[in-house]
Formats: structure tokens, C-alpha cells, sequence
């Protein structure tokens, strides 16, 4: 089974706080390495979108503690519904205004499983081309329509699919927004084990040149095949 190269960035830009909020962690299991990764970005028209991405991603961090290597997917998916509840009910308790998008990827026995909602983005890289496994949940004005801890009812993105000999980038729109495909392609597909951290400060500062004000987040995942 394949083992992974990880790294991740969470840069606060021209914001008065990071909202966002990222987690990646690799683990053994009887059958074979496990890997989470997650992103998540506060929503900024909330007063207090970073209560509900870090939130999120804490609590994914004890599921993963936590679970165990049966059912995985469906369980994941399930924690991130329970997750949205929790969101909104301490709101609710405490007097917030909190929401955040979630973008989760689970790899288990060369194969992933997509967990998302909201706007950022997870994309897959074979080494030639830079495909978008989650979907942009947007109106035609660009507001987003579903995330984590705004509706009772949510409804999130569930995907599985083949996970050997790929390269997955998953990122906030602060990271996307200005930087083009082709350009996103080229870096994901030349870049290799432990430079791949200076890859994503270069795009990260490549953004913010392009003239990005969002604060900046993403996790790249590459195998080590």
C-alpha cells in the first residue's frame, strides 16, 4: 500500500485573523497506512467563522483518533453531518455567527473518499492532468450555497475512487482563486517529495502578487510510488 508525502500551508494575508484551518495526519492500521487530510475556511461574512473551521477540524482529529479501519467512508461522512449539528447548536448556545466550508479526503488500501461541501476544492493529479474532484457550491452570485453550521439540513458532496500513484491538492479559494489551471498543473506534476512545501509558499506568494487578499491555506498529498 502506498505511503505519502504530506505538507501544508495557512497563511494569514490581508485579513484581521485566519479563519481557515487545516489538519493531515498518516496512520497504521491492519490494513496498511491511513491517511486525513482536511481544509477548512471560515465563512467571512460570519463574525465568527473560525470558531466553526476549527471546530471542524478538531473534531475530525478525534474521529480519527477514534475510529476504527471498518466503514471508514460512510463514517467520515457521517461525523461531518454531526459536525454541521454540533456547529450550530454551540452557536446557537453561545451567541456566534460561525460557518465554514470543509473539504475532507480519506486514503485507505489505494483508494480515497471526498467528504466536502462548500467552496474550496480537492484535486486529484495522475501526472498529466489536474482534475476537480469536489464541487463548487455557489449560486450564480457566487454566495455560497451550503456549508458547515448556517442549515439544519445539509447536504454533502460523498465520493469514492482510485487513490494509487496520485498527487491530491486540497486548498481554499484564497489559494485558487487567481492562479490558473494550467499553472496549478505544472507545479502538482514537477514537484516531488520534500519540495513540495517551497511549492506551495511559491503559489501561496503567487496569489497574493496576483493581488489575493483572502487568507491562503492548502495540503498536498503525494505518494510516494
Amino acid at each position: 500500500m502506498d505511503s505519502w508525502y504530506c505538507c501544508g500551508l495557512s497563511l494569514q494575508n490581508a485579513r484581521l485573523s485566519n479563519m481557515d484551518s487545516i489538519f493531515w495526519r498518516e496512520w497504521p492500521s491492519p490494513e496498511g497506512p491511513l491517511l486525513l487530510a482536511v481544509v477548512c475556511d471560515g465563512v467571512g461574512s460570519t463574525r465568527d467563522g473560525a470558531f466553526a473551521s476549527h471546530y471542524s477540524t478538531r473534531a475530525l482529529a478525534v474521529w480519527q483518533e477514534e475510529t476504527d479501519s471498518s466503514r471508514l467512508g460512510l463514517s467520515l461522512r457521517d461525523r461531518v453531518l454531526d459536525i454541521n449539528r454540533e456547529v450550530i447548536k454551540a452557536a446557537r448556545n453561545k451567541n456566534l455567527d460561525a460557518a465554514t466550508t470543509l473539504s475532507a479526503l480519506l486514503i485507505s488500501k489505494g483508494r480515497y473518499v471526498l467528504v466536502h461541501v462548500g467552496d474550496s476544492r480537492v484535486y486529484q493529479c495522475d501526472g498529466a492532468e489536474l482534475c476537480q474532484l469536489s464541487q463548487d457550491n455557489l449560486s450564480d452570485s457566487g454566495k455560497l450555497t451550503a456549508c458547515i453550521g448556517r442549515w439544519d439540513t445539509l447536504t454533502v458532496q460523498y465520493e469514492e475512487g482510485e487513490a494509487d500513484r496520485k498527487s491530491f491538492l486540497l486548498c481554499t479559494d484564497g489559494f485558487y482563486k487567481r492562479i490558473a489551471k494550467d499553472e496549478l498543473q505544472k507545479e502538482v506534476n514537477q514537484i516531488h517529495g520534500r519540495r513540495a512545501e517551497r511549492m506551495l509558499e511559491r503559489l501561496a506568494r503567487r496569489a497574493i502578487d496576483l493581488g489575493e487578499t483572502d487568507n491562503i491555506s492548502a495540503i498536498l498529498l503525494q505518494s510516494k510510488k
